[in-house]
């Protein structure tokens, strides 16, 4: 089964987020915190300090 290209994938956990992060940095071999970034707009958000605020303070339900 072909996996889900970068671009394409929506995380809707920090954790979620994370995981995304690592496979950014790797594949465009950006630091962390810009793919942190990368990942938590693909998700919605305008960075990723947006999107752990709003998960902690349960704001987001994927």
């Amino acid at each position: 089964m072909p996996s889900t290209p970068i671009d394409q994938l929506k995380p809707r956990t920090i954790r979620g987020i994370k995981r995304l992060a690592k496979r950014i940095k790797k594949a465009e071999e950006i630091q962390y915190t810009a793919a942190l970034n990368k990942a938590a707009q693909q998700a919605g958000f305008d960075n990723f300090l947006a999107a752990n605020t709003a998960f902690k303070r349960g704001h987001f339900h994927g």
